[in-house]
Order: structure tokens, then C-alpha cells, then sequence
């Protein structure tokens, strides 16, 4: 079975404070607690963090294939780890 995991979450940009708006996919084919995925991104909520290693950070987290989308200063940026 295949399962996708979709989530909208924010931390903060290390290079002006912007708060970013990111939206997360997890794709998968184990069981993942939603409670697991929304305690772990809620903690990432003040943390200054670049999108690309903010997407490695869930990668290892979840062991499973993410994608993040986030816009930095009306540009889209999307970062995928499989």
C-alpha cells in the first residue's frame, strides 16, 4: 500500500526571519502516527532552518521519500529526497 502524508507547517528563515509556510509530503508504504509527524514538525516551529536541510532533516526523520514546497521572498522552491 501507498501512502502520502500532506502537511502545512512554518519555521522561521535564517537569513531575514521571514516566517515560512511549507507544505510536506511524506510518501510511503508504512504506517506513520500523524500525531509523530505534527508533534516533530511543531518543535521545528521557531528554529531558523533553510528549506534543503530542513527537507534532509525529515527525510531521516521518516526514513521515507519528502517533498517540501515552500516560497522565499516570492520565490517557490521545491526540495525532494528519495
Amino acid at each position: 500500500m501507498k501512502i502520502s502524508y500532506h502537511l502545512k507547517f512554518t519555521c522561521l528563515c535564517p537569513s531575514d526571519g521571514e516566517e515560512i509556510e511549507y507544505s510536506l509530503e511524506l510518501q510511503t508504504d508504512k504506517f506513520i502516527l500523524v500525531e509523530d509527524i505534527k508533534s516533530f514538525v511543531e518543535g521545528l516551529k521557531n528554529e531558523k532552518m533553510y528549506q534543503e536541510p530542513l527537507t534532509e532533516l525529515l527525510f531521516k526523520k521518516f526514513a521515507c521519500p519528502v517533498v517540501t514546497f515552500g516560497i522565499h521572498q516570492d520565490v517557490e522552491v521545491v526540495c525532494e529526497l528519495q
